[in-house]
């Protein structure tokens, strides 16, 4: 074997051995089994569409809990503004991406999510947008994976694969902790 090849061998080695590394630190760290199928629901999004994950069975899906209303957290803004403004984008580039929105709701006197970041963010949201409020029958399923050392992590993103399982997990911010 040639040197060249050997070294290139040792560095695509040392990569995978790394990427793995951080798959297997990433999955245990969400404290969630590559093998759990993520809770169904069914709700009616803003625009009258009944949505439930169970229909979106045999296509990948990116379920996006959040929670966007007036008032908003200032210190959270930031990051709700460009999570959300990255998902438009992502929706916009490639229509049948699936995305799902679920908005996490305390105030039901404030307009819904969605229209807040269009209002202020200038964001359009072509994707199911679901207002869930108290006692949180959609987001309440969901807490485990939106719950990161004991504080909502805001905005939480899942990856549900084509089986419904929950592939993996995103904690965007945490109040109090960035």
């Amino acid at each position: 074997m040639s040197l060249r090849y050997k070294r290139s061998l040792i560095s695509g080695l040392i990569t995978l051995f790394v990427i793995l590394s951080s798959l297997i630190i990433q999955s245990s760290s969400t404290g969630f089994s590559q093998e759990i199928s993520a809770p169904d629901f069914k709700a009616v999004d803003l625009d009258g569409n009944n949505v439930s994950l169970s229909d979106y069975r045999g296509e990948v899906v990116l379920l996006h809990i959040t929670n966007i209303e007036s008032p908003l957290c200032r210190e959270c803004e930031n990051a709700l503004n460009a999570q959300t403004r990255q998902l438009s984008l992502l929706a916009k580039k490639d229509p049948g991406l699936k995305i799902i929105t679920l908005n996490i709701r305390k105030n039901p006197y404030s307009k819904d999510g969605r229209t807040l970041a269009s209002a202020w963010w200038n964001i359009n949201v072509t994707w199911p947008w679901i207002e869930d409020y108290e006692p949180y029958p959609l987001t309440g399923k969901y807490i485990n994976y939106s719950t990161q050392d004991g504080g909502f992590a805001n905005p939480t993103l899942i990856l549900i694969d084509r089986e419904g399982t929950v592939e993996s997990l995103y904690h965007v911010y945490q109040l109090g902790k960035g």
